[in-house]
């Protein structure tokens, strides 16, 4: 990494060792040996010299970002600090003018080229993803900062920027401005992290008192052997996929298991990002269902503050992670190409566990305990071919919205059943492909149970009351054609091959609160004469 690349720049989610990672390098050019010996870049075979270099080292989360005045009085004032700690002298009324001369000063004193490490460079614009305002403005001088940079290479041994998002860098990847984007480098993807073959190695030892801890805790079925205990925590911990040979574990988990010996949330309850608890609050039925297939390099690493999509946010963010890649060839004779495309999953029990939880949360103002309680009546409905109680039950949970952009569209009644269905604890999996199109949402009632649903959604008029006999006209007109979207796209079909049972319902809501489901078996038997 630094000797191939002068300007670098690395996105990882919050707590897996960016900052850690920035300490090692700063003590590396340092020239500290002794905190390195017995380690590989110790050793004989790399031959690293341990050369002091002098280092510039700035943190923007420190900074108070009100505005882009204060984040350059920010920058000024962790520059003015380094040269009177390195006992240069440097003038100037702008940060870049400052950094110019620092840097040459730098050089002519040491004799050797410096080192710039800028740690959560993003802060300033992910703390004011609320007033996009500031945020831009911030991320334009944050730009401006990063183009100093480079203009400054000449004095500059190695930089590297690390961040969650690549809100002030989607700028920077062409001409002179061009910093390399080590997140997807596969050579770089153990990075941050543990990879499993460094879990083994330095964890191993560990792993025969943690089970014991753990069985007499309970948490540990007695008799569990330690590999049982390795299968569990990368269940647990593991998953993270940034390209390289191996997965990554999260390394604050990990750490926080061995030490308090129990599986638990750890990463989770460090909060989550500013920007991304924003984004959730502001549109969370987007969050519940995101689009996980089919993202190319640039759709997935490029952020622009305002238009921000779920998946690459979550994926910055550390909920999902790449679950596979594959290559596809667009175009036709000279214009044929390659490029690469991304899915997407969330990446361990850890994350699953928290991160819906984070998005039900802001969308109602019922407890997950109530919200959990309401899925075994759901299945009793299902297995009762009950439509009235299953109408009944989601009208209830659509009246405990907290969530108040309501939307007159069928897409957005669609992710609200989507929201309760898995607020309810239920498997939902959104958008099944049927043998001739795709169904709404298919729930996973049991092994090779399945509930398939078609929602049709009708606007109500807000200045015209209907009557309620035209009210039932609209809602059953409404299930019906929803029953017929699941017959003409065969959606049982799939499940009913493999020998499984398939269930049908079509659900219908009327204007924000009126809601009429029908079973298959129901819109069969209203067609007999």
């Amino acid at each position: 990494m630094m000797d191939a690349y002068n300007c670098c720049f690395l996105s990882r989610p919050r707590r897996f060792g960016k900052t850690l990672l920035l300490d090692t390098i700063n003590e590396l050019f340092r020239g500290h040996r002794e905190l390195f010996k017995g380690l590989w870049i110790d050793s004989a075979e790399v031959g690293y010299d341990f050369k002091r270099h002098p280092v510039i080292q700035l943190n923007m989360g420190h900074a108070r970002t009100d505005s882009p005045n204060d984040l350059e009085k920010h920058i000024v004032s962790g520059l003015m600090a380094v040269a009177r700690k390195e006992g240069v002298e440097t003038k100037g009324e702008f940060y870049d003018i400052i950094l110019g001369r620092l840097l040459q000063r730098l050089s002519e004193k040491y004799g050797t080229k410096a080192v710039v490490l800028v740690d959560e460079y993003d802060a300033p614009v992910t703390g004011h993803v609320e007033n996009l305002a500031v945020a831009r403005a911030n991320g334009g001088l944050l730009l401006d900062f990063c183009t100093a940079l480079k203009a400054n290479i000449a004095n500059i041994r190695f930089a590297l920027v690390t961040g969650v998002t690549r809100f002030a860098l989607t700028a920077m990847d062409s001409g002179p401005n061009n910093f390399h984007d080590l997140s997807l480098d596969p050579e770089y993807g153990g990075v941050c992290g543990f990879t499993i073959s460094e879990f083994d190695h330095y964890f191993g030892d560990r792993m025969g008192g943690t089970l014991k801890a753990l069985i007499e805790k309970g948490q540990m079925a007695a008799g569990a052997q330690e590999s049982d205990l390795r299968e569990r925590i990368m269940a647990w911990y593991d998953g993270y996929n940034w390209l390289g040979p191996e997965r990554v574990l999260n390394p604050y988990s990990i750490l926080n298991f061995f030490n308090e010996m129990k599986f638990g949330p750890y990463w989770p309850r460090t909060g989550r990002p500013g920007h991304l608890s924003a984004l959730i609050q502001e549109k969370p039925l987007d969050f519940v269902q995101p689009r996980l297939d089919g993202y190319a390099d640039g759709e997935l690493t490029r952020a622009e503050i305002g238009t921000l999509e779920a998946a690459p946010v979550l994926f910055d963010s550390g909920y999902l992670t790449i679950d596979e890649s594959r290559w596809v060839e667009e175009g036709e004779g000279d214009d044929m190409g390659q490029h690469e495309l991304y899915s997407l999953r969330l990446p361990n029990k850890e994350v699953r566990g928290s991160y819906r939880t984070d998005c039900l949360d802001a969308i109602f103002r019922r407890s997950p305990a109530y919200l959990r309680g309401l899925g075994p009546r759901f299945l009793d409905a299902v297995s009762g071919r009950d439509s009235m109680a299953f109408a009944r039950l989601f009208g209830d949970i659509l009246a405990t919205i907290t969530y108040r952009r309501h939307g007159d569209r069928e897409k957005y009644y669609h992710g609200l059943i989507h929201a309760s269905l898995i607020a309810t604890g239920l498997e939902v999996r959104g958008e099944s492909a049927g043998a001739v199109g795709r169904s709404g949402l298919v729930v996973c009632l049991a092994e090779e149970r399945r509930l398939v649903i078609e929602v049709k959604y009708r606007t109500a008029k807000k200045k015209e009351p209907v009557a309620d006999q035209a009210r039932e006209r609209i809602l059953d007109a409404a299930a019906d054609l929803a029953c017929e979207a699941i017959i003409e796209k065969d959606c049982l079909g799939p499940f009913r091959l493999r020998g499984g049972e398939a269930i049908g319902l079509g659900l219908a809501v009327y204007g924000r609160k009126d809601v009429k489901a029908r079973f298959l078996e129901e819109y069969a038997a209203r067609l007999l004469p």
